[in-house]
């Protein structure tokens, strides 16, 4: 005979058994929000760049756990380069991004995401021909890259039970070797390579003149000459590049002419037009939104063109001239400012031929500059590659 504490019990199993099936589980805790920040993307195409961008943000917008925010195009900055952290705004990831079409006709975007330190975390692109294969393929293609960010799950305490200690045997275990941590990555060698092109006005004051063993004298007059220049950089290091130049230059002549009294005679003024090829080393110290770099080197000096030379007012002595070419040194600093798509800068630089030039005629005039440029103007970067 069954005793009826025992027949409770076996009623009220089958309950508990069923009431701990129907027990919902434990939701999982949520992830914590990851910022990335879109840099403006690049492109053949700004307006396709611009939808492509539009796209990402809103499929990233789409996905739980992520925050987005804007980043403008940062001057010089190719796509496929980590941007700097000073320009993301403390978030945890960067995007870039490029469109372009290759030489077949067949359209490309790419996606590059970057940690705030600058490390690669995943590159992919895609190709396509028309918006329904955009439509088709840009979703999985940024949840893809998403999927390539480490998540960490956020663990709620648990509650703490006090558990009587239990005496086991001690067991010593050797401790096992730690892997060292992988290296940073190197950011201290750069070896990039820079074209860009510069424009603006420069103000121009001579020390020295030039003489003649004919008795005839003349000096340089001050004043103001166009700025214009290409300029290839090869960066070394953050704080070292060298870079070579061709500067357009003109020089303005007074000539000069002493008579039996000693009365000085002034006559036509005349110019002299010539390209500079300095090669410079630099040393650019990089700020958030300029740039200070002093540099020193040598230039060559090559004359593009011959012009009338006249002295007196009557012009009947009328001589064509020729400035030989002559080496020189040179050293300067100048100053960018972050502007739009490049930088304003402003330029201040010496220099002083280190050989003496015979002009080509009768009057064996004798020619050498000692020369300070100041220059305004406006520059930006025509290609560059990382």
């Amino acid at each position: 005979m069954i005793k009826p504490a025992y027949f409770i019990c076996l009623l009220l199993f089958p309950a508990g058994i069923g009431l701990s099936a129907q027990t919902p589980p434990a939701e999982a805790p949520p992830l914590p929000d990851k910022t990335v920040a879109l840099v403006a993307f690049a492109g053949d195409d700004s307006d396709m760049s611009g939808q492509f961008q539009e796209r990402v943000t809103g499929e990233i917008a789409g996905k739980g756990g992520f925050r987005t925010q804007m980043v403008e195009a940062i001057p010089g900055l190719a796509p496929d380069y980590p941007p700097d952290a000073v320009h993301l705004g403390g978030a945890d990831y960067s995007l870039t991004g490029e469109y372009y079409v290759d030489m077949d006709s067949v359209q490309h975007f790419q996606l590059w995401m970057w940690t705030n330190e600058g490390v690669l975390v995943y590159t992919d692109e895609m190709i396509f021909e028309d918006q329904e294969e955009v439509d088709a393929y840009l979703p999985p293609l940024v949840a893809w890259i998403l999927s390539k960010i480490p998540q960490e799950l956020v663990v709620e305490a648990e509650p703490v039970v006090e558990i009587e200690p239990v005496e086991e045997p001690v067991v010593v275990e050797e401790p096992e070797e730690e892997e060292p941590p992988p290296p940073p990555p190197n950011r201290l060698f750069m070896g990039s390579l820079k074209l860009g092109l510069r424009a603006g006005a420069s103000y121009i004051a001579y020390i020295r003149h030039y003489t003649s063993a004919e008795g005839y004298e003349g000096e340089q007059v001050r004043g103001f000459s166009g700025e214009g220049a290409l300029s290839l950089e090869f960066r070394i290091f953050r704080f070292l590049s060298l870079q070579t130049e061709a500067v357009f230059n003109a020089d303005v002549f007074q000539g000069i002419k002493p008579d039996s009294q000693g009365s000085r005679n002034l006559a036509d003024r005349h110019m002299a037009i010539s390209l500079l090829f300095p090669l410079l080393i630099k040393m650019p110290l990089e700020m958030d939104t300029f740039t200070i770099s002093p540099y020193g080197g040598a230039y060559f000096s090559m004359p593009v063109r011959r012009m009338p030379l006249r002295f007196g007012t009557s012009g009947d002595n009328a001589y064509t001239y020729h400035i030989e070419s002559t080496p020189g040194l040179m050293m300067g600093a100048d100053v960018g400012f972050l502007l739009g798509e490049g930088e304003l800068f402003v330029d201040l630089r010496f220099g002083r031929d280190l050989g003496v030039a015979l002009v080509e005629n009768e009057t064996r005039l004798r020619y050498s500059r000692t020369k300070i440029w100041l220059s305004l103007g406006y520059r930006i970067t025509l290609w560059q590659r990382q």
